[in-house]
């Protein structure tokens, strides 16, 4: 059994006042990019894929940390995305052309959907450009 002491009150109040802070950013970012008042009026573009969830959420992280031309580059490990995914080449190229398509519509940063069709999961990513 834990006992509560003074410390453990004034760091619980830091994470409160903390994850209210982001909870907020995180509402702020979400009202923005679903209220077409605040952008240029445009919907959200949704791209989707016959790829395993897992597969997209890599790939929307690696694209939101390293760039659309991280899909045809060597990651850390020397390995591009169809190399690590051999099964999925194919779609990941046309993934990595239906991506740049919808970016060069957008002039700072673009929301998207990656919406993966096999699991009716989808991941939203930012892409700054």
């Amino acid at each position: 059994e834990h006992k509560v002491n003074k410390s453990d009150s004034s760091q619980w109040k830091q994470v409160r006042k903390n994850m209210k802070s982001v909870s907020s950013k995180m509402i702020n970012h979400i009202n923005k990019v679903f209220d077409p008042s605040t952008g240029n009026g445009q919907s959200i573009p949704v791209v989707a894929v016959d790829l395993p969830f897992q597969v997209v959420r890599e790939v929307g992280s690696s694209v939101m940390f390293n760039g659309i031309s991280s899909l045809n580059s060597n990651d850390v490990n020397g390995k591009d995305m169809g190399s690590k995914y051999p099964q999925h080449k194919k779609t990941l190229r046309t993934l990595s052309f239906a991506m740049d398509t919808v970016c060069r519509r957008y002039k700072k940063e673009v929301s998207l959907f990656l919406y993966s069709v096999p699991c009716d999961k989808y991941d939203l990513i930012t892409i700054t450009l």
